[in-house]
């Protein structure tokens, strides 16, 4: 597979969830032999009309700094969890995605974005066809997120907002206002370390959208229980994830047609 690659740049998917490289498996993924980088890495250099690139968990750590730097632009789909994309290849990944306007889904879970001043750009410039937009475990600190909250209501299509396991107590509180487009159906803040304030405004703003079907605020010690009853007037909502939250019953007040998970 790996070897036929550079000869195919007019692909338009390439799909590598779940793949599994004979001794070369790794926990949770796999890494790659250093031919098979480059190969990878040639195609990514020559593809022309790749629209979805999966390949999560797929340790991309022997490549250079040039893997990412020229994605083709016609992407639509890009999921890197878990590559283990490391510092020299950060910038030129954030780069090409700002180029890539169309892009409807981007997944960088389990990659870590703390070190890199380039991010706070990069989330000033997120694509606004984006509909999923998952970061669960990339290590964000406070600025990047009030970067990433400052952008999010100009994403008028996404649906799917994961920010689960990352550190947000350093967050600006006026960037917790308002700051959820309209279009959101699922969002995930567990361990996400919110304070009080923050969970009442970010709570406040949820209690607005209208499409919201499920909540994730796992490992959350500071929700209020009068805050999440303002949820109970969203028509859609199905859901809500308070486990390890300090709540060892279902909530007084929340409306019955809500599965609360404790």
């Amino acid at each position: 597979l790996f070897s036929a690659l550079p000869s195919l740049p007019h692909l338009e998917v390439l799909n590598l969830s779940g793949i599994s490289v004979p001794g070369r498996d790794r926990l949770g993924g796999v890494y790659l032999t250093r031919t098979q980088t480059q190969n990878l890495e040639n195609f990514l250099q020559k593809s022309s009309k790749l629209k979805t690139l999966k390949i999560p968990n797929i340790d991309v750590y022997r490549a250079s700094a040039y893997i990412f730097r020229k994605l083709p632009p016609t992407l639509q789909d890009l999921d890197l969890k878990g590559c283990c994309v490391m510092p020299h290849q950060v910038d030129g990944l954030l780069k090409s995605v700002t180029r890539c306007s169309g892009l409807t889904s981007l997944v960088l879970s389990e990659n870590n974005l703390y070190a890199y001043k380039y991010v706070e750009d990069f989330f000033k410039s997120l694509p606004q066809t984006l509909k999923i937009l998952k970061l669960r475990w990339c290590g964000l600190n406070g600025h990047q997120a009030t970067a990433l909250f400052k952008r999010l209501p100009l994403l008028k299509n996404l649906h799917t907002l994961d920010l689960s396991n990352n550190t947000l107590n350093e967050l600006q509180s006026n960037a917790c206002q308002e700051c959820l487009p309209q279009s959101l159906e699922r969002v995930d803040l567990s361990t996400c370390y919110i304070t009080r304030e923050q969970s009442e405004i970010l709570l406040d703003t949820m209690s607005t959208l209208k499409k919201l079907q499920e909540v994730r605020l796992d490992s959350s010690p500071y929700i209020n229980v009068e805050s999440l009853q303002k949820l109970n007037n969203l028509p859609d909502l199905k859901a809500i994830f308070v486990r390890n939250s300090g709540l060892i019953e279902r909530p007084a007040g929340i409306a019955n047609n809500i599965e609360v998970y404790i």
